[in-house]
């Protein structure tokens, strides 16, 4: 499935210096967001077919009115064009709260949903086509993977840096990635990539969750960073269990 790899679509670190706004691009996607807008709900829509979008407990949803946050939803969707739609963007409440009193603070844990075109298109999906169905089609795609796969992704998203237009971090090693779980409701995916910035080491972990609602191929990202956890995605793969379900529920 084209659209899986194109859920690490490129993720964006604002830091502002002397009074300018300097963009990081790192390799997985986070946003900007205000406490104000903190919401476990958000309505949305794909193709015409209205969804209810679920966030974790303790994030916040960036709002796209926010002058910050429409320049991340702005790059967001630069790097999706022709794969995927960028339904929102949210991330920990409490990191943003430090974000905002301390410039030089790297958010850690964040997200996104995005929505899969099929063949660069807003269609849903036939009728009869399952949740199921979906989810074979993952599993399978992932067990043809060839050994070729995660440098490809590497080097993808090595030249996606190279080509920005503002300041990054360098791509420490490889993007790891593969499938880790899977049930009635979703696939998920893991992730691994360390990045360098200026004085600074971060490695990433993320898990992917895909799954189907009303005809429309949904992806959750979360992400969140290694330090301090002995089994990084075993806690952010508990949150997209969570997380499927109360999507699934929300558009009964």
């Amino acid at each position: 499935m084209s659209g899986k790899r194109d859920v690490h679509a490129l993720h964006q670190l604002t830091r502002h210096t002397g009074g300018k706004v300097k963009i990081y691009l790192f390799a997985l996607l986070v946003g900007f967001i205000c406490p104000a807008y903190a919401q476990t709900s958000l309505p949305s829509s794909f193709g015409g077919q209205p969804l209810n979008l679920v966030i974790p407990k303790g994030y916040c949803v960036i709002d796209r009115k926010d002058e910050i946050g429409a320049l991340h939803y702005t790059l967001q969707e630069k790097g999706n064009i022709g794969r995927n739609t960028v339904a929102m963007l949210f991330a920990d409440c409490k990191e943003w709260a430090r974000r905002q009193t301390d410039s030089s603070y790297i958010l850690k844990k964040h997200g996104s949903y995005l929505f899969q075109l099929t063949k660069g298109d807003v269609l849903l999906l036939p009728r009869n086509f399952t949740r199921a169905d979906l989810i074979k089609a993952y599993v399978d795609s992932d067990s043809k993977r060839s050994a070729m796969g995660e440098p490809e992704f590497t080097k993808e998203l090595k030249d996606r840096l190279a080509r920005a237009t503002v300041d990054t971090p360098t791509l420490n090693g490889s993007v790891n990635y593969g499938l880790i779980d899977k049930n009635e409701y979703a696939v998920f995916w893991g992730i691994g990539s360390t990045f360098q910035y200026p004085g600074e080491v971060v490695r990433v972990t993320g898990v992917v969750a895909a799954t189907l609602v009303k005809q429309v191929k949904v992806s959750i990202n979360l992400y969140d960073s290694t330090k301090g956890q002995s089994a990084p995605f075993k806690h952010l793969l508990e949150q997209q269990k969570d997380l499927t379900t109360r999507l699934l529920l929300a558009n009964q």
